[in-house]
């Protein structure tokens, strides 16, 4: 099953929020030009994945699945893992509207502080090619940009 079947949110006014200012502030991430990477920090089952999921979806249209991938960085661990998806998926053709792919990192925090450099480096060399959505359960385990 691919990430837009298991998100049925297809409208923003679906989604509930803690505050109007936290609704205004994840608002501005469906504009591509506001934002080139973005860490939601939360307890587990808050809806971080579930978000980033949707947010990809409205940028880059059901119509482009394959320019949309995510990855639990925790399940890979090692640093040539994790660069080796990212770099793998840095490929496609992206034919969206966004012009971009979308790559959801989720749970950061289970890199090791060497994993996390490597991406960073990877974050830096692709970002005008992608747009990158991550989630953490614990953001003083995540490096400094």
């Amino acid at each position: 099953m691919d990430i837009f079947e298991r998100n049925p949110i297809t409208d923003f006014n679906d989604i509930v929020f803690e505050s109007d200012d936290v609704k205004r502030s994840v608002g501005r991430l469906l504009d591509p030009n506001f934002v080139n990477r973005t860490l939601f920090s939360g307890p587990p089952g808050v809806g971080k994945t579930t978000l980033c999921q949707f947010i990809a979806r409205q940028l880059v249209g059901d119509g482009h699945k394959p320019d949309v991938k995510s990855i639990n960085v925790s399940n890979l661990k090692s640093r040539s893992a994790i660069c080796g998806e990212i770099e793998n998926f840095r490929g496609f053709g992206v034919l969206n509207p966004l012009g971009k792919a979308v790559m959801i990192l989720e749970e950061l925090d289970g890199a090791d502080a060497s994993a996390q450099l490597g991406m960073k480096a990877l974050l830096d060399e692709h970002s005008d090619r992608l747009l990158f959505l991550a989630t953490t359960n614990t953001p003083h385990n995540i490096i400094a940009p």
